[in-house]
């Protein structure tokens, strides 16, 4: 994954990014096989396992050191990340501006005029908000 970081605003923003984004839920599956580290000796010293979204394609990699009694240790996690799914610093999109987006598309399409329109007057920037396509429309 090149990683290339998205630039444009919210209303170009990938819709296979929006829910992973906006509701930090991904939909991780593991993915491939453990990749293990031993010492000199050949006893296991650290293994990493894959996770993959099937959303989003980011990949998570969590690593966890391996004690001599046998125990798993969390060590730490890293995300390889779809190019675009990541947002310069500094752009407007963060996880909230997507995540309100999203919810504010689903809550027009469930609430009743009346119930919508009171929702956008206690949030005026809600108004000039774009309403997102969600996926699986």
């Amino acid at each position: 994954m090149a990683n290339k970081v998205f630039t444009g605003d919210l209303t170009e923003y990938d819709e296979r990014f929006i829910r992973c984004r906006g509701i930090r839920n991904h939909t991780w599956r593991f993915e491939t096989d453990f990749n293990v580290a031993t010492n000199a000796r050949g006893r296991i010293m650290e293994f990493t396992r894959t996770l993959h979204c099937a959303a989003c394609t980011t990949n998570r990699l969590d690593t966890y050191e391996v004690k001599r009694n046998g125990k798993f240790v969390f060590k730490g996690r890293k995300y390889e990340y779809a190019d675009g799914y990541q947002v310069h610093r500094g752009n407007p999109i963060d996880s909230d501006a997507v995540r309100d987006a999203l919810l504010m598309k689903e809550m027009q399409a469930s609430l009743d005029a009346e119930l919508m329109n009171r929702l956008l007057n206690m949030r005026p920037d809600a108004r000039n908000q774009p309403l997102l396509k969600v996926v699986g429309e």
